[in-house]
């Protein structure tokens, strides 16, 4: 079973975005994929959770 984890700024732009997101994490989860999704909260959230999830395997 493969894996995928959304990563994502919820404060950014126009905020139009999530129920997008919402939709393909819907999707993905609908095609046999396990979905994590992660919300950032501060600068370099994101990059952060890209290390610890690559290096988790």
């Amino acid at each position: 079973m493969q894996s995928v984890k959304v990563i994502c700024n919820p404060s950014s732009g126009r905020q139009l975005i999530q129920k997008r997101i919402d939709a393909l994490c819907n999707l993905l989860i609908n095609n046999g994929y396990v979905v994590g999704k992660f919300n950032t909260e501060k600068k370099d959230d994101a990059m952060y959770e890209t290390i610890k999830t690559v290096s988790e395997g």
